[in-house]
This record gives structure tokens, sequence and C-alpha cells, in this order.
């Protein structure tokens, strides 16, 4: 293990990294403070390296201007979005972010006034995480697929996810066919989880090309749950993922809820960077500080980041041929 010493820094000034071994070299990661947009030094990550790469040597490093791996990832928008609850999710995403742009030697850029749609093409993306269903549908070849998540949850495995489909705890319907002809709720139409992945559930059990006699979008899978919860709907599909942050911090957002079935598996949510981005860069640091945070790893519930291409997000689409071949091609 490498040590380091802090003796002398100041913001301008050089740090030097002592390395005393031949197998490991030593990376200092600096958290932004957003509001201050002053930088502070939040961990020491150790990194595992090869022996002909190190030698044991001091090397001067400035932290607060770091130098980025590639001229063209110096600055841009970095925003996970997908899952922002319960709060310490959130926050943990947020280390983890910020972490991955400091190995990087990334400044990140104010995303706050772009909609979904405009951080995912925006020329200046770096890190973004996005759905696998528009991914095939709308932003096909005009992004690029970084990797994608390993959850260590109830309903997720090797990079797989699913959607539950639930209901109010006091209805008395326990199968999925006793919902045919019910009220049915959307969090979008462009949905993978909370609409294709339901479609796909769905199409053997329809009646005349329909099986809800009513829709309607709630806008989130969240908002589909309250909806669920005040008796406003009858049946939801939920991304497995949220739903599983949720019961494991017990949130309310879940109790009085039950768990009819699940859908077939589909490739976790996909973290997407912008076409001719260093991709690979970008999935060795998200991985990086995974290993060297495993308190922010255990909140994620995310082992690692798997290397994943548009290829894996095609059974996506075939489930969507599925359905249609059955005679549902919408909801």
């Amino acid at each position: 293990m490498p040590e380091a010493s802090t003796q002398g820094l100041r913001p301008g000034g050089t740090f030097g990294l002592e390395v005393i071994t031949k197998r490991s070299t030593c990376f200092l990661v600096l958290m932004y403070n957003d509001a201050t947009r002053m930088c502070r030094i939040a961990y020491l990550l150790f990194i595992c390296a090869g022996p002909e790469r190190f030698d044991g040597y001091r090397t001067p490093f400035n932290p607060f201007t770091p130098e980025p791996r590639n001229p063209d990832m110096a600055q841009g928008y970095a925003e996970l979005q997908m899952y922002v609850a319960p709060d310490r999710v959130r926050d943990a995403q947020e280390q983890w972010l910020n972490a991955a742009l400091a190995l990087l030697g990334a400044e990140r850029l104010d995303a706050s006034a772009l909609d979904l749609p405009q951080l995912w093409l925006s020329p200046r993306l770096l890190i973004a995480q996005t759905c696998g269903y528009p991914l095939m549908t709308q932003l096909r070849g005009q992004v690029q697929v970084v990797g994608r998540p390993v959850y260590q949850l109830p309903h997720s495995a090797d990079g797989k996810h699913c959607s539950v489909l639930v209901a109010h705890a006091d209805d008395p319907r326990q199968r999925l066919e006793d919902f045919r002809g019910s009220h049915g709720l959307l969090n979008s139409q462009d949905s993978n989880s909370g609409m294709n992945l339901f479609r796909h559930a769905l199409a053997p059990l329809h009646a005349g090309g329909a099986f809800f006699s009513r829709v309607s979008l709630t806008g989130g899978h969240r908002n589909s749950l309250a909806e669920i919860k005040a008796k406003r709907g009858d049946l939801a599909s939920i991304d497995s993922v949220t739903f599983d942050y949720l019961a494991r911090d017990h949130s309310d957002e879940v109790a009085g809820l039950k768990v009819i079935a699940r859908t077939a598996d589909g490739p976790c949510l996909p973290y997407i960077t912008r076409v001719g981005a260093d991709a690979q860069a970008i999935l060795d640091a998200l991985n990086q500080v995974l290993q060297a945070l495993p308190e922010v790893a255990q909140v994620l519930a995310i082992r690692e980041v798997l290397p994943a291409s548009e290829a894996d997000y095609q059974v996506l689409l075939d489930y969507e041929q599925h359905a249609r071949a059955q005679g549902l091609p919408t909801l």
C-alpha cells in the first residue's frame, strides 16, 4: 500500500505522492462543492497497477488543476437522473460521479437547464444514464454506450433487471389475468420498465387487442406507486431497481402495495456518453471509484459496471416485436 503526505498542501500548490511499492500507485480524488465551486480533498484512492508501469518514485501533482487524460473530456455534462430515491442513493450517486470526474480530470458543467433528451444528445455529454428502450428507439447511433451496472438487489442479477407489477394490497385480485379490463398506469410511453416490459408481460393475456379498459400516464414510477396507493389505478409496472431501493429502506412509498408478478429480464439501464468520447476511460473511472469507495458501492448496491453496447439492448426490441406479433402493439 503506497503512502502519501499532505504536508504543505495549498491551493495552486503541488502535492507530492510518494509511491513506496512497485505494484501500486495512488490517485488523489477531489470532490467539488457545487455551492462554492471550491475543491476539497475527499479520499485517497489506491489503484493497483502493474510493476512495469511504476518503479517507486515521487511525482508532483496539483490537486486543484487536474490534468485531463483526454483534452476532449476536459469539461462536460455529467448527470445520473434515473434513480434519485431514497435520498441516500441520490447522494451516493453524486459522490460516485464527482469522484469519477476527478479521476478523469474533467470539469462538470451545469446541466440544470437541459431536459433529458437534450442532455443525452448534447455534444458536451460526458456521463449520463438513459433507459434502454429510448436508447434503441430514439438515441441509436447518436450516443455511445459506456456500460451497464450490476445491481445486487432482489430482482437484479448479472447486469439484468426487470419490472415488478404492483397493485394495492387490499385488491382481492391475485393473478395477472384477473386485471384484464382494469385501469393500468404507465410512467411514460417510451419507458422500457414502465411500458415495454409491461406490454410484453400482458401480450399473451389481451382480449381483442387490449388488456386494460383504461390507461393513464403518471410521469414517473414513484408517481405510479402513489396512484396505486391512493387507489386511482389498479396495476402498474415499476422498475425493479426503483422498487428494491425503496423497499430496502422501508419507504412508505411501497407500503400497502403487493407484487402481482414480475416481467422478463432486460439489461440494466445503460450509462452513455457522446460519440467520440473515451468510453473506456469513463468505464474504468466508474469502476475504480466503486472499488475504492465500498460505502458508496454498498448504498448504490452496484458491484461493478460491465462493458456494454447497443447490441445488448436488442432484446428490448425483440420484446416489442413479440408483443406486436401476439396482437398487442400498444398499451
